[in-house]
């Protein structure tokens, strides 16, 4: 699996219940710049509820970190900073 293709999955795998609905993420996040407070309300609400969800996400992240850290250390590079793009 490609760097990251696990947390793309997981971020679009995630659902917002808002209002009886259940929205995925793009949706979700566009209720928070909804001039509407009530809907950016509940747009914050909703992404606050999605504690279970948020656990796989930390996992993938947490993976995708080591697995940097794993290669760096490969390629010989002594800090986080030398194997940045110049």
């Amino acid at each position: 699996m490609p760097p990251g293709s696990a947390v793309r999955s997981t971020i679009s795998s995630l659902r917002f219940k808002v209002a009886a609905k259940e929205l995925a993420i793009e949706p979700t996040l566009s209720l928070l710049q909804d001039r509407d407070g009530t809907s950016a309300r509940r747009g914050r609400r909703a992404g606050q509820n999605v504690q279970g969800q948020r656990a796989d996400l930390c996992a993938d992240h947490n993976t995708l970190a080591k697995d940097k850290e794993i290669s760096d250390r490969w390629r010989g590079f002594a800090d986080v900073a030398d194997s940045a793009p110049e």
